[in-house]
């Protein structure tokens, strides 16, 4: 059972669209904002105590995602949007060996297939489709059991993840039908 996880920190409209881009899934929008007054119908609300960063509120959505009994999650920005299929081609591709999975993402300077980090830790967005050694976390499916560190507030938290997964002897894919 898959339940979709955004981290909110003060861009609503963005908000908005992100979550009309996952359709009918159950929502967990975590609210790191300062202000912490974010009114959403048809979600549910998390609050931090604010500001504690995007690993911290990840973690709080994958907590309640994992209490309301959904054991995958979808980590989806707050400015992101799902293209139409997206969301089922990830869901059909999930294998149990997967430690993380995302969609193809798409920037201004073209597609992005994962992460390459180099062995003296030199990072680099793939523009090519081949084996990722980090996923964004801009969009990722992942088991509702796993944690960012909150060491890192806000960077590199999901290559420091995908690590652990494939530490772990889990696979880390790039679905090309999840565009």
């Amino acid at each position: 059972m898959l339940g979709v996880i955004i981290p909110f920190h003060s861009r609503r409209q963005a908000l908005d669209q992100a979550i009309a881009s996952v359709g009918s899934r159950p929502i967990v929008v975590v609210d790191d904002s300062p202000s912490g007054s974010l009114v959403c119908s048809g979600v549910e609300i998390v609050r931090t105590s604010g500001e504690e960063g995007f690993a911290a509120a990840v973690n709080a959505g994958l907590e309640k995602l994992q209490s309301m009994g959904h054991e995958l999650a979808l980590l989806l920005n707050d400015d992101a949007c799902l293209r139409d299929g997206a969301l089922t081609a990830l869901e059909l591709s999930w294998c149990d060996g997967d430690g993380a999975i995302a969609p193809v993402l798409h920037e201004p300077s073209g597609p992005i297939y994962g992460i390459s980090v180099s062995s003296w830790g030199r990072v680099r967005l793939m523009s090519q489709p081949g084996a990722a050694q980090a996923l964004s976390g801009a969009a990722l499916m992942l088991r509702s059991t796993e944690r960012f560190d909150p060491a890192f507030r806000h960077g590199f938290e999901d290559i420091e993840l995908c690590q652990r997964l494939s530490e772990r002897g889990l696979a880390l894919r790039v679905i090309d039908q999840a565009q």
